[in-house]
């Protein structure tokens, strides 16, 4: 499975909004591998069902926020056909205006 960064994104806004709510274009398998990752990442944190950020999560979160510079890195990465790590992705977010 693919690392997809508008899951991701949006599974971080629903740790920070304390709701991670299903969403219809994902499968259950994905959003529970994209937390996964996450949680490996040392991004999150599952505490007893609960997920909360760890310091890692936050800064990510914070690059990512805003939806409107998150989409033109988004398609920029797209039309390039490129991979992303995440440092990359941050770094290419804190680069823009």
């Amino acid at each position: 499975m693919k690392r997809d960064w508008t899951l991701i994104r949006k599974l971080l806004l629903g740790v920070e909004s304390n709701s991670i709510n299903p969403f219809k274009e994902y499968t259950q398998e994905q959003v529970e591998y994209h937390l996964y990752l996450l949680s490996d990442g040392g991004f999150i944190e599952d505490s007893t069902g609960a997920y909360r950020f760890r310091w890692r999560g936050v800064e990510l979160l914070d690059s990512l926020r805003d939806e409107q510079t998150f989409n033109k890195v988004m398609t920029e990465i797209e039309e390039r056909g490129i991979g992303l790590a995440t440092e990359v992705l941050v770094g290419l977010i804190k680069q823009l205006p």
